[in-house]
């Protein structure tokens, strides 16, 4: 906490323009002594409250705040002197929008399997977020380094104080976020250096609120439904089906035997087994995840419930839209942004390229998605529609996508293959 205030008093915003709240959710230890003999160079307004979770103490602090924009920053997150400036500077004369900032996790030299294995989940989601053209999914949503106006929060009304404290709040806080068609932008420039000390205990605590967080959230947002069910049909090793399996008779025993694969981790390591530490790893959460999602839904029989339950909605077919590539990549995606569909079909003259199809919980389509999406998993069906089409001549904009994303020689001839190569196949 120290070193973040610490950070703070650094920044290159002016000290007068800014306030600092920080609610201190369920401290025991001297954390309340030492913020309130703290020199700050900003304003600091303390808040005390007992444990309720991060969500209520985010909520206490925005009742209290009086800026216009909103900087959520967790405590073991040291921001750069540059932080403030870069938030304030991204929504300056800008639409309302929700900013991530970069906050990359930093371990220590010599580190645990369990650290590594954080770190490379961290650089994994900021460097995907980080493309151009990035399609933001409600799990993209991170509070740790995050800004929005104070009238966009309490639109989408704020965070859920009864999920459970495991930072699932975030992505439900997302999914609404989401459904308000709101726009996301990551700041590079906004880092702050996180601390997070990962550790088993937490590790399988966290699994199971997690699991427990999930069911709640596909309660309240039906859409999300089918993404936790295939979670929960997904193929399992025989080991992690069989704990599955033993929790549903003797959960005691499956609680003991989870706990002592535990100890296994620890030899695996000190033997430097990494592939071998890793799926144990997996095992162990995904039980522990079970059993959160069982402590919610009840019984075996609720879980199947659950399964075979279906959710259909209109919602996607209202956004739906057709394009048609062979007017111009620029044209189509004006079109896109225009209406910011779920889904698009689309065309190069009469013929089809593909279907890009409504996702739950992601973001509705922008022109900025678009060459992404096409270059990624619509190439040779776009240069087969060109062509069967025959059209040879609109393919200026294709080449722009080879030549910004290391494709190697020129589109036409591509095209040009395509047409002698289904020609021979005839």
């Amino acid at each position: 906490m120290q070193v973040m205030l610490d950070s703070l008093n650094k920044q290159t915003y002016p000290f007068k323009k800014f306030e600092v709240v920080v609610v201190a959710d369920g401290c025991y230890d001297n954390t309340i002594d030492m913020l309130k003999s703290y020199r700050a160079s900003f304003s600091l307004k303390i808040l005390d409250q007992p444990g309720k979770g991060a969500a209520a103490a985010r909520n206490h602090g925005v009742k209290a705040a009086n800026g216009n924009l909103l900087i959520f920053l967790d405590d073991d997150v040291e921001p750069t002197p540059n932080f403030i400036q870069a938030h304030i500077h991204a929504h300056a004369n800008q639409p309302e929008f929700v900013a991530i900032g970069y906050y990359p996790m930093v371990i220590k030299t010599h580190c645990s399997f369990l650290e590594k294995k954080s770190r490379l989940w961290w650089e994994d989601k900021f460097r995907e977020i980080a493309c151009k053209g990035h399609l933001f999914r409600y799990t993209d949503i991170l509070s740790g380094n995050l800004s929005l106006k104070k009238t966009l929060f309490k639109h989408v009304g704020g965070f859920d104080e009864n999920i459970p404290f495991c930072g699932r709040e975030d992505y439900e806080f997302g999914i609404r976020l989401i459904k308000l068609n709101v726009t996301f932008k990551f700041l590079p420039e906004a880092i702050g250096y996180h601390y997070e000390k990962p550790n088993l205990d937490r590790v399988c605590l966290r699994a199971r609120q997690e699991g427990h967080a999930d069911i709640i959230i596909s309660r309240r947002h039906p859409e999300m439904r089918s993404l936790y069910i295939n979670h929960i049909k997904a193929p399992r090793n025989f080991l992690t089906r069989y704990l599955i399996s033993l929790m549903f008779r003797s959960p005691h025993v499956s609680d003991f035997l989870a706990n002592m694969f535990r100890y296994a981790l620890h030899a695996m390591e000190a033997i430097k087994i990494r592939r071998s530490w890793y799926n144990l790893l997996d095992v162990i959460t995904t039980y522990w995840w079970f059993r959160g999602a069982i402590d919610e839904l009840g019984s075996k029989s609720e879980l199947k419930t659950f399964c075979n339950s279906a959710f259909t909605s209109k919602d996607h077919d209202e956004f739906e839209i057709e394009i048609d590539l062979g007017k111009g990549l620029t044209t189509a995606e004006e079109q896109i942004d225009k209406i910011r569909p779920n889904s698009v079909r689309m065309m190069f003259g009469t013929q089809p390229v593909g279907y890009i199809k409504p996702l739950s919980g992601v973001e509705r389509l922008r022109g900025v998605h678009l060459r992404p999406l096409l270059t990624k998993h619509y190439i040779w069906p776009l240069l087969r529609a060109i062509a069967m089409g025959n059209a040879m001549n609109h393919v200026s904009d294709v080449n722009q996508l080879f030549s910004n994303h290391h494709f190697s020689g020129n589109s036409m001839n591509m095209a040009k293959n395509v047409q002698s190569r289904d020609a021979n196949a005839n």
